[in-house]
């Protein structure tokens, strides 16, 4: 029997978690970027007959949705940190906060329903 135990990742846990890190790290600024070009099109193309009260919480949702995209953006350089510091409490944070924002977001996803007055979008191919 062989005293070596092989690494199931194939590579070392160091370096898999610092690419990770550097991938979340960039998928949270697209999203960033993209989250705040939606809002100024919005703010630009909203329509002045729109009910203030609408506008108002799109404009706070927003608001919020980008804090959230931020505070994740500081999480994922968190991450990256405890990466290369191998510092493993940065690492678990990032873990746990990141569990329960992706697992708020699929709840939210199934628990949300389009009003009546707003356009679907149709996936299909015709």
């Amino acid at each position: 029997m062989s005293t070596t135990t092989r690494n199931p990742c194939c590579m070392p846990l160091k370096k898999g978690v610092t690419i990770m890190a550097v991938i979340d790290v960039i998928l949270s600024t697209i999203y960033l970027i993209v989250l705040i070009v939606a809002v100024v099109k919005y703010s630009r193309d909203s329509d002045k007959e729109d009910d203030d009260r609408d506008e108002e919480v799109a404009i706070w949702t927003s608001v919020f949705v980008i804090i959230l995209a931020g505070l994740g953006l500081l999480l994922s350089l968190r991450l990256y940190n405890g990466a290369v510091h191998s510092n493993i409490s940065y690492c678990r944070l990032w873990l746990i906060i990141k569990s329960v924002l992706y697992g708020l977001t699929c709840c939210s996803s199934l628990s949300t329903r389009p009003r009546e007055n707003t356009r679907q979008v149709s996936w299909s191919l015709t």
